[in-house]
């Protein structure tokens, strides 16, 4: 299984490194909009979910609350999973293009599969350093604000979490392109090596509520 943070973890990214691509003369797939001048909007539940999210993680960061303050819906591999973020990941799953026969159980298994990437790479070393996560997000973002379409893109995603351009770079670097960057590391590593990436399905996790969960 392909870690959905490829597809549809953060719309956002996506969008932006098919802008890259787009301007560096690389061929698009053919499963991008045909109109190559439209500006994609986040939709308000997905943006609200987001934000909901981001604002507990700061607040954490900050010790503004503590994790007994913090609703939590589940573990994967021991790490606890709040409420706001499994949301915020189920809203990016719902604002995606592929279909799925549970949304809820979409999410669950896309935030289980970069976990158990990111607990992957943490073990062989392979985990991107500071460094590296800026490199790369500075390079996207050279090539996507090399055009009209990427710097009224960036605007619009910005404009949606009611952020300045700065902040929501610093949120794709923060949020999105870590796991983004692992994601490509863990999979070029898996190719050199023969193997495979774990069954989502066997990796170690518990939902409190699967009532909740089904019926999303």
């Amino acid at each position: 299984m392909k870690s959905i943070i490829t597809k549809i973890i953060c719309v956002a990214l996506i969008v932006l490194c098919t802008l890259a691509m787009a301007a560096c003369g690389t061929e698009v797939s053919a499963e991008e909009p045909e109109d190559q001048d439209l500006i994609v909007k986040m939709s308000s539940s997905e943006a609200d979910a987001i934000l909901a999210y981001l604002n507990e993680s700061t607040a954490i960061r900050n010790g503004d609350i503590s994790e007994e303050d913090v609703e939590y819906v589940g573990t994967i591999l021991d790490r606890k999973i709040s409420r706001k973020e499994f949301m915020a990941r189920y809203q990016m799953i719902l604002s995606g293009r592929d279909n799925y026969e549970n949304y809820g159980k979409a999410a669950w298994d896309s935030l289980k599969m970069d976990i158990w990437e990111q607990d992957f790479a943490e073990k062989r070393d392979l985990y991107p350093t500071a460094n590296e996560i800026k490199a790369y997000v500075d390079e996207v973002r050279l090539t996507v604000e090399s055009t009209d379409k990427g710097v009224k893109q960036v605007a619009s995603y910005a404009e949606s979490l009611g952020m300045t351009v700065e902040d929501y770079w610093n949120y794709i670097a923060g949020y999105v392109a870590p796991q983004d960057l692992n994601h490509k590391r863990v999979m070029g590593f898996l190719g050199s090596v023969n193997m495979e990436p774990a069954d989502v399905d066997l990796v170690t996790s518990t939902f409190d509520d699967d009532n909740f969960l089904q019926s999303l």
